[in-house]
């Protein structure tokens, strides 16, 4: 393989390769693991892919809606306290209505 690729290498493994990256470090002792690091080319930014155009966006809009979860937060907070502090309301018990209806007879 001419270079090191997510996209290309998925297509030769089984495993999951997008969980993790690997870093090489030539001043470590040479153990079996690193055999033929040295043969690796550094990688640079100009080898990665562009960016999409809608990644901005896309940027924008995940911070728009964690100052929206914040607002929110803020809100349901300031209801709760609110609620908290208001004085119970009791309400006056009410008069009983006069009675206009008029009353059957039993002659």
């Amino acid at each position: 393989m001419p270079q090191v690729r997510t996209a290309d290498l998925i297509q030769h493994v089984e495993q999951d390769l997008y969980g993790a990256y690997a870093v090489v470090d030539h001043d470590a002792p040479v153990n079996e693991a690193l055999v033929g690091a040295d043969a690796l080319e550094p990688a640079d930014l100009a080898a990665l892919p562009r960016a999409a155009g809608s990644t901005g966006l896309r940027n924008l809009l995940y911070a728009l809606e964690w100052v929206i979860f914040g607002g929110f937060a803020g809100f349901v907070w300031w209801r709760y306290v609110r609620d908290l502090t208001r004085a119970p309301v009791v309400e006056a018990p009410s008069e009983p209505e006069p009675e206009d209806r008029p009353v059957a007879s039993t002659t």
